[in-house]
């Protein structure tokens, strides 16, 4: 009932104006509402929620609302129907649903331990501070059987992506997938496909990237900033749990660029110095005997690797250059 308690309650709500007039229907199996409010400016301090503007109307089985408002930091834009069904889970049939922008590594921490999030809310582009309610909210009390997803711009660290539609589906085990075809990504583009087990903290996405910049990529996931340019593509395969380590694989290709001395290229030219081929098998512990290598320019790089709690423990590379 909790979702929506938040209409019937008017000490949940702060600020702000409501009008309109919903009755409570005991006549069926699950109760339900009927009639229609409006809210203006409307802060719900125990859901971080502000509510900028929205309409609300409850008919027969289904409550269409038109939401536009902030949660924590984030502005979002809603529009779709919701079960008129007042039990959880709550089901949304069927939405339209942006958001403004996601800091994504600050949202796997906010989903790894609500608890120490950030209790704000901005309404208005004024933050306001929010006790902490310790109720940790059970996703599985929502169900978003279809939605249609729009994001203007998200980071993940040195990563950028924006203009991204796609499909999103929640399930009644907190399942969470979001495909996409293509969207701007690290000065590229990209294609996405997710599930994230939002109950058990385990996450797995899989990104293929065509024409990225491999210096934002290589900064985000292994903290080497300004080693290595060109033009990337590549696919990720990556999973990761509460822990926020990163495991498994990624194959890239990646042209007309340059290695700096601290690069991917002090193990290609230490193993093609030993083995005297261009295919070279490394193990993370090459890092610790190399240094001062010189800077290294290609025509094309190929190469994969795999990852095991943010340690790169193999990496397979191929390149058509004669300097490396």
């Amino acid at each position: 009932m909790r979702v929506y308690l938040l209409i019937l309650r008017e000490d949940l709500f702060k600020k702000g104006k409501i009008s309109g007039k919903l009755t409570l229907n005991n006549q069926g199996k699950y109760p339900n509402l009927s009639g229609m409010i409006n809210l203006d400016r409307v802060i719900i301090p125990s859901q971080k929620l502000f509510i900028k503007e929205a309409s609300l109307i409850a008919e027969n089985n289904l409550i269409k609302l038109n939401a536009k408002g902030g949660y924590r930091r984030a502005k979002f834009d809603f529009k779709g129907d919701i079960l008129n069904e007042l039990k959880l889970p709550v089901i949304i049939k069927d939405v339209n649903f942006s958001l403004e922008n996601i800091d994504a590594y600050k949202l796997l921490e906010f989903f790894n331990n609500q608890e120490n999030a950030e209790n704000v809310i901005v309404a208005d582009n004024e933050v306001y501070n929010v006790e902490n309610n310790n109720e940790e909210f059970d996703i599985r009390n929502i169900i978003v059987e279809k939605c249609r997803f729009h994001l203007d711009n998200g980071n993940y660290k040195e990563i950028d992506f924006k203009n991204l539609d796609a499909d999103l589906t929640l399930n009644n085990k907190g399942i969470l997938e979001i495909s996409s075809n293509k969207f701007d990504f690290a000065d590229g583009t990209s294609s996405l496909k997710t599930n994230f087990d939002l109950v058990n903290k385990k996450y797995n996405i899989k990104l293929g990237a065509r024409a990225v910049n491999p210096d934002k990529i290589a900064s985000a996931l292994f903290d080497l900033k300004k080693e290595i340019s060109g033009s990337a593509s590549g696919f990720l395969n990556l999973n990761m749990d509460e822990s926020m380590q990163l495991d498994g694989n990624i194959k890239f290709k990646i042209k007309n660029g340059k290695i700096e001395k601290i690069g991917l290229v002090q193990y290609v030219l230490k193993c093609a110095s030993l083995l005297r081929n261009t295919v070279s098998m490394i193990s993370p512990a090459t890092f610790a005997d190399i240094v001062n290598i010189p800077e290294g320019k290609f025509d094309d790089i190929n190469g994969s690797m795999v990852l095991k709690k943010n340690i790169v423990t193999q990496i397979n590379i191929k390149t058509s250059t004669n300097q490396i």
